[in-house]
């Protein structure tokens, strides 16, 4: 890997897993101790195989499409950089998501302004719910991290398993944070 400039990991993120590639598809603890050992196809099919999980991470904590793509190309990076920490190989997609999820809020730190998102339909039980302007300034009252399970579940349609898998929570506490962000927008909705 030496001697890769920033460059080259555009590619490493956007490797599909494909069914050509049936030595990326074998055992995903062999795959991570390859790539561990620097091995770039390796590298390439384990960050390929995880991409949608930590796409959707990214862009649930920034909003913003050119702000996800940033994160997750930081994400490739310091993946690269820290994989050799990574102990348990069947946490590879929660360990990715992590480090496209801090990645996310450090783009979105850097940009200090975050847009609009593109929101569920209105629902006619909650006032104010029409105006996707007032459901994003009620929405960044939110906890990041509730913000992010509220919007997987919303707009990528998440069973609460799988948001749990991608933050690290049981499907109970996801259910809390749903509850949580649902109060405070019923609370910043009806001001």
């Amino acid at each position: 890997m030496k001697g890769s400039g920033h460059r080259g990991y555009t590619s490493l993120v956007e490797t599909p897993l494909t069914g050509s590639a049936p030595s990326l598809q074998g055992d995903l603890a062999e795959l991570v101790r390859r790539a561990q050992g620097g091995d770039r196809e390796a590298m390439g099919g384990l960050l390929g195989m995880f991409r949608g999980a930590m796409w959707a991470t990214a862009l649930a904590a920034t909003g913003r499409r050119d702000h996800a793509e940033d994160a997750l190309q930081d994400a490739a990076v310091e993946a690269m950089r820290a994989l050799p920490s990574l102990r348990d190989p069947a946490r590879a997609c929660a360990w990715l998501c992590t480090l496209a999820r801090r990645s996310a809020w450090r783009v979105r730190r850097r940009a200090r302004r975050v847009e609009e998102l593109p929101l569920p339909e209105p629902q006619e039980n909650h006032p104010g719910y029409e105006d996707p302007e007032r459901v994003w300034e009620a929405l960044a009252r939110v906890a990041d991290r509730d913000r992010e399970v509220f919007l997987m579940r919303h707009l990528e349609r998440c069973s609460y398993e799988e948001i749990g898998l991608r933050v690290g929570l049981s499907a109970r506490g996801v259910e809390t944070c749903l509850y949580r962000v649902r109060l405070r927008l019923q609370e910043g909705l009806s001001r």
